[in-house]
């Protein structure tokens, strides 16, 4: 397959792409606070929220 602009696109790479748990990429994305909402939304009460 090409780009558009006639580049070669890189064939999927399963230790960047797959965000299950027990991945790579997915528990280091596990490991960090990812913003889910905009400050304006933040109140007194915590907002459940699922992200993956």
């Amino acid at each position: 397959m090409k780009s558009r602009y006639h580049h070669e696109i890189p064939a999927e790479d399963p230790t960047l792409t797959h965000v299950d748990r027990g991945t790579s990429m997915g528990e280091l994305l596990r490991r960090y606070w990812q913003p889910v909402c905009t400050s304006d939304e933040v109140g007194d009460l915590p907002k459940r929220v699922r992200i993956m």
